[in-house]
């Protein structure tokens, strides 16, 4: 908890990125339709590995101490996302300009500046240490994650995590993976059909979140891939795909049908009655 003296001051960002605080200006936080200052008692220092979002088209406001009015900035709203064991309890304040994007659904904290450092509406909820890295350096976890790449170079799976998970995105879960501690949810499937406004992950083309900063998986990953990450041991499989099937892509006619039946070792196509029923474009993916 922060001392009952402190009072932040408001923080802007400019649209090349760049982060201020306000000179003048006072933080103010949102619970839902109420705006006020933070109450002492839920103000926190920023937790390390926290990150600061400007939001776009959603203009900043503060309290103006001297007259007791709330001011409209020009610049754009700033935000917390404070790291995992950490539960916000208020929002930033801002006006919303016409037309302005859809956010990703992050959580949006509000965080001030006083006294040199960041402030935040949150309160530490959870003691457990597995998403912390204080005294891991990133450089010791990027060399782990590319030395799973190197150890794994057929396992499409742990490619994909090490590569976009820890390399790129910093999630706390695939940086554990690359350590060797505690556990990670493996991503399994390339779709998914719940629609959740503002996700996250890559969207439709035409989408109006104004960022998407995750990938989808491109593959269907095998269980050989999922176990071998399980275990973190490389491991050399025999098995058998479709044993005694020919995959066949053609121009299905009479005379292809023709030629194809009278092959030698051929005895016939798979599917009922006397003519072949094509797969689907999804089966075929299914197979890759």
């Amino acid at each position: 908890m922060a001392s009952p003296s402190i009072r932040p001051h408001m923080l802007v960002a400019d649209e090349q990125g760049n982060i201020y605080d306000h000179p003048d200006f006072l933080l103010l936080c949102r619970r839902g339709e109420e705006w006020s200052l933070p109450r002492p008692d839920e103000l926190m220092p920023l937790p390390e590995e926290s990150e600061l979002f400007l939001l776009p088209g959603r203009r900043a406001v503060g309290l103006n101490p001297e007259t007791g009015e709330t001011e409209v900035m020009e610049d754009w709203a700033v935000a917390a996302f404070a790291a995992p064991a950490h539960t916000l309890t208020a929002h930033p304040v801002y006006m919303t300009d016409e037309g302005a994007p859809m956010l990703p659904l992050f959580a949006y904290g509000a965080v001030g500046f006083a006294n040199g450092r960041f402030y935040v509406c949150a309160k530490k909820v959870d003691e457990d240490v597995r998403q912390v890295f204080k005294g891991i350096s990133r450089g010791k976890i990027d060399r782990s994650a590319r030395k799973i790449i190197e150890d794994f170079p057929d396992n499409r799976l742990m490619q994909h995590i090490m590569q976009n998970c820890t390399l790129r995105y910093g999630c706390p879960a695939a940086k554990n993976l690359s350590l060797g501690r505690y556990e990670a949810p493996l991503p399994t499937s390339r779709t998914c059909n719940a629609r959740c406004i503002g996700c996250i992950s890559q969207q439709e083309e035409g989408s109006k979140i104004c960022a998407t900063p995750q990938c989808r998986l491109t593959f269907t990953p095998t269980p050989e891939e999922v176990v071998e990450i399980k275990d973190g041991k490389r491991k050399v499989y025999q098995r058998k795909v479709f044993p005694g099937y020919v995959m066949v892509k053609m121009i299905m006619n009479d005379k292809t049908w023709y030629v194809v039946r009278n092959t030698r070792g051929v005895t016939g196509f798979v599917g009922p009655g006397s003519k072949p029923i094509p797969l689907s474009d999804e089966e075929v993916t299914a197979m890759a």
